[in-house]
């Protein structure tokens, strides 16, 4: 999330973050982390966990990355 850009986690097995508290709690077997910016800057995170492995291709990435947009559109007022 620093880097600005979102994370696509596809499957536990695979990913170079193996020692994440969240492939340990809920049975987590995949991730999507979103980047929830003001202007330029990255104000916050959406994630969205899965118990099953998801191939995040461009088809599912749409909708995740549309939900971060509205999610900080929603909460946008709160930070001024």
């Amino acid at each position: 999330m620093r880097s600005g850009e979102p994370v696509w986690l596809s499957s536990y097995g695979n990913t170079k973050f193996p020692l994440l508290p969240i492939w340990t709690s809920n049975h987590t077997q995949s991730m999507a982390a979103n980047p929830l910016r003001r202007n330029d800057l990255v104000t916050g995170a959406i994630g969205l966990t899965f118990r099953e492995s998801q191939p995040f291709d461009l088809q599912q990435r749409r909708p995740f990355l549309a939900m971060a947009s509205e999610t900080f559109t929603m909460v946008r007022p709160r930070l001024a």
